[in-house]
């Protein structure tokens, strides 16, 4: 643009030259003239560079408009993202810690069926040498009502442990 206005300005300056070697007022109103033209010319350009950057300033801001919203768009993906991955996190601290309770109870469960089959060990070998200790006088009747007896105990046991029938053989009191 600088170098338009010294071409234009070089122009007038050779017009305002040439007008002094002839007659001032023909050379004035073709100098006028020619200025005129000049200028006509000089605002043809600029209205269209003025146009041209119009329309580029436009384009830009519809590109820098469009990448503005791409970028909203994917900070709310992020953000969704960042919360989903939070909850997720949150969800896994909770399960972690339900599985720690439940490895914690299943170890005590553990160790309570441990001491039950330790007792219920004891109760069958009690059980059974009070059958062995019976007195050989005792008559089969009376052998045959402490196996009704203790049946259901056995059964129990059995439920609880898994004793077989075979541990408690209930004619062991008839053979002493």
């Amino acid at each position: 643009m600088k170098g338009k206005l010294q071409s234009l300005h070089g122009k007038i300056e050779q017009l305002l030259q040439s007008t002094k070697a002839s007659s001032t007022e023909d050379y004035a109103n073709e100098a006028l003239k020619s200025l005129g033209f000049l200028f006509k010319i000089e605002k043809t350009k600029l209205q269209e560079l003025r146009t041209g950057l119009k329309s580029d300033h436009e384009s830009f801001q519809a590109t820098l408009s469009s990448q503005l919203s791409q970028l909203k768009d994917e900070l709310v993906k992020e953000s969704s993202l960042k919360d989903s991955i939070a909850l997720k996190t949150e969800e896994g601290k909770v399960l972690t810690t339900k599985l720690e309770a439940s490895e914690t109870q299943v170890n005590d469960l553990l160790y309570e069926r441990a001491v039950m089959r330790s007792c219920i060990t004891d109760v069958v070998s009690m059980l059974l040498k009070i059958i062995e200790a019976s007195d050989s006088m005792i008559t089969i009747r009376m052998c045959k009502h402490q196996q009704e007896k203790l049946r259901p105990i056995f059964d129990m046991l059995h439920c609880l442990e898994g004793f077989s029938d075979q541990d408690f053989n209930p004619n062991q009191g008839e053979n002493g």
